[in-house]
């Protein structure tokens, strides 16, 4: 499927655009997420990660500390890198102040696996060259990499495997998938919680199943973590 890219002018971002319709998400081996049908209005999501330059110059905006640097980036030279340390308050901050907001679960997933019905972005197949990952044991890649040249879905979104987890809007729930209240559409868990989903994988993780489309993590709303980045949806665009 051909992507239309737009520019979000506040931060030089280009945005994927992901059409109405509905897909099959999650897989039945997953008990957290089981294969089901869920409908999505349109919207744009970030082709890439925010960027340690892209997040520098928010910070500057907004009068905002950086987050501190991890070993693997001291301050911050790797601009071209994603950002990382970032609590779930402190991502949420960005995607408003760029006009969007984060993506849901729903949205994220929809974004990696397009309409297919494969467990990795690529295939059936877990293949490491296909991702920024550890690829001798945990943590081995040494750090984050430069974004946009890995993890490439289908519908031409990059990192969506690997590199860094990324922060979605919804709270954790491990039976929200399973329950009534994921059946309407646009589907957000924005039950109160103090941990919110994580998606796609990161470069300390070895194991095939990390970066699977229907894999979810978690991490507590308040801390960011060396390996935990993010990206922003826009909605109602057209």
């Amino acid at each position: 499927m051909e992507s239309t890219l737009l520019k979000n002018p506040r931060d030089n971002a280009e945005l994927v655009y992901i059409p109405t319709g509905k897909f099959l998400m999650g897989d039945n081996d997953r008990k957290d997420n089981p294969r089901h049908t869920v409908e999505l209005t349109d919207y744009y999501i970030y082709k890439n990660l925010v960027t340690v330059e892209q997040y520098e110059r928010y910070c500057k905006v907004v009068g905002k500390e950086m987050p501190p640097t991890p070993s693997f980036n001291k301050n911050w030279q790797k601009r071209d890198h994603p950002i990382v340390n970032v609590s779930w308050h402190d991502v949420r901050g960005y995607a408003f102040w760029a006009g969007g907001d984060l993506p849901s679960e729903a949205q994220w997933e929809r974004a990696a696996r397009g309409t297919k019905r494969r467990k990795y972005l690529w295939g059936n197949v877990f293949d490491r060259d296909k991702c920024w990952c550890s690829k001798k044991g945990w943590g081995d890649a040494g750090g984050t990499t430069v974004v946009g040249r890995y993890g490439i879905s289908l519908e031409g979104c990059t990192d969506m495997a690997g590199n860094v987890w990324q922060w979605c809007l919804d709270e954790y729930d491990a039976d929200f998938w399973n329950s009534t209240a994921s059946n309407i559409v646009n589907p957000v868990n924005e039950s109160v919680s103090d941990v919110h989903v994580l998606r796609g994988g990161s470069w300390r993780n070895d194991a095939p199943g990390y970066f699977r489309c229907a894999s979810r993590l978690v991490n507590n709303s308040m801390y960011g973590c060396d390996n935990i980045g993010f990206r922003v949806v826009f909605r109602g665009l057209r």
